[in-house]
């Protein structure tokens, strides 16, 4: 029934689902949602603006920014190492200069992360703590990231993962 209902909808005039699957980008992707010329209507909508929130937020550590420097610089030594200079060609879209601002702008963000950290005032048993998205977008800002050079970063990010894959 879950795969025939998914080949109806295609051609039907009326689908229910989730409203998790309307709000999550991915979840449409797979499932070919497309809400052009639709109308939508969402039952008990008392829930939605918790769906949004989930699905625009993101949680992270200090130590997660540190996790990815460290492999940053595990990526540098390999590329750096002359012994190691046939594996370079073996990985996709190795560019140093990217993988270096990649390392700047996260090194700055680690540090704007740290100055945040000593400023706000919290509970010393309070682990997390909810912050308004201008705040991130300054903190990125300051970092060297914005609107205009987020897509870049996004490319080298994934292409240093890729990198990363091959390399494990």
């Amino acid at each position: 029934p879950y795969y025939a209902s998914r080949e109806m909808a295609s051609n039907a005039d009326l689908v229910f689902l989730p409203y998790n699957y309307l709000v999550d980008p991915r979840i449409r992707r797979t499932l070919a949602i497309n809400l052009e010329e639709c109308a939508v209507i969402v039952d008990e909508a008392h829930n939605v603006l918790q769906i949004f929130e989930d699905s625009s937020s993101i949680s992270f550590k200090g130590k997660d920014v540190a996790v990815a420097l460290s492999d940053l610089d595990y990526m540098l030594q390999i590329v750096e190492d002359e012994n190691l200079a046939s594996n370079i060609d073996l990985m996709p879209n190795v560019d140093t200069s990217l993988v270096y601002s990649l390392k700047d702008c996260f090194t700055k963000f680690d540090q704007n992360l740290i100055k945040f950290e000593k400023t706000i005032k919290t509970k010393s048993d309070e682990d997390t703590m909810d912050h308004p998205g201008d705040k991130i977008v300054e903190l990125l800002n300051e970092s060297g990231v914005n609107s205009g050079n987020a897509g870049a970063i996004c490319l080298a990010i994934t292409n240093v993962l890729d990198c990363l894959s091959v390399l494990n």
